[in-house]
């Protein structure tokens, strides 16, 4: 797994809603020493994006078309850390995405703007994160 260069942190933001990937990024972007290096709207792309930039963290959706997160997480768990980003609190989903090799566990609605940038450095630097509410 990539080291965070210098105090950086590089991130690849993968969800299929190009709102929610607009918003995680600029919430990133505004804190410094957080670097939205590249966007995916599947799991195959946040791989190709994830070989391509070599991202310290990965901000993956569970339910995407296509390749979803959780059948990408254990390609990219050998690569980077990777952060689980969804409006799903299911508990199996959440321990799936957990066995797989997840860093950590963040529901939409669940986290802060400040939370965010905190998750993604603690990942980065090996430490689990979560933030979501069980339901079943």
């Amino acid at each position: 797994m990539p080291e965070p260069s210098a105090g950086l942190v590089r991130v690849v933001i993968a969800d299929d809603n190009p709102v929610v990937r607009a918003g995680l990024a600029a919430l990133l972007s505004a804190h410094p020493g957080i670097e939205v290096a590249a966007q995916a709207a599947d799991g195959r792309e946040a791989y190709e994006q994830t070989l391509r930039h070599r991202p310290d963290v990965v901000l993956l959706d569970v339910r995407m078309p296509g390749a979803d997160g959780l059948t990408a997480l254990p390609h990219l768990v050998p690569l980077t850390a990777v952060l689980m980003t969804t409006y799903s609190g299911d508990s199996d989903i959440v321990h799936q995405a957990l066995r797989l090799g997840a860093r950590g566990y963040l529901v939409h609605g669940e986290f802060t703007a400040d939370q965010l940038p905190t998750a993604v450095r603690d990942a980065a630097q090996g430490r689990a994160h979560l933030c979501l509410l069980y339901t079943s």
